[in-house]
């Protein structure tokens, strides 16, 4: 994440990447939510590639394993920057949408991999207890 010299302030990373930063279980991808300004600015780098995401039909921007958002998969609301960074979770610098608002929304999207990951964070928060 750092490499990509992005300010804090202008993005968090939401789903799975906390749990890599907590050494639950390393991430395939980084799912961001940007800023609008943000969004822009990487739309006119050249080295991000513009898309639509396949299930949630928004606007998307890809470069290697980032993928950037201008608001985040949850049934009824779509969390804008604003909205995640009220519950954001700072590690090493790096903001990310907090672990009970992800483990929630992993509950609400219960796929086996989000199963999995529930157990996951359950398990961390009884280790820390």
């Amino acid at each position: 994440m750092t490499d990509l010299e992005l300010p804090p302030e202008e993005y968090v990373v939401v789903a799975g990447g906390i749990l890599d930063a907590l050494g639950l279980r390393p991430a395939n991808d980084i799912d961001l939510v940007v800023s609008e300004a943000l969004f822009e600015h990487l739309q006119g780098m050249g080295d991000w590639q513009e898309g639509r995401h396949p299930d949630l039909d928004i606007p998307m921007l890809t470069h290697g394993p980032v993928e950037a958002f201008l608001t985040w998969d949850e049934p009824d609301f779509r969390p804008n920057l604003p909205a995640l960074k009220e519950r954001e979770q700072v590690i090493e610098g790096i903001p990310y949408a907090g672990l009970r608002r992800v483990r929630e929304w992993k509950v609400r999207k219960g796929r086996d991999k989000d199963k999995t990951d529930v157990a996951l964070i359950d398990g961390y928060w009884d280790s820390q207890a």
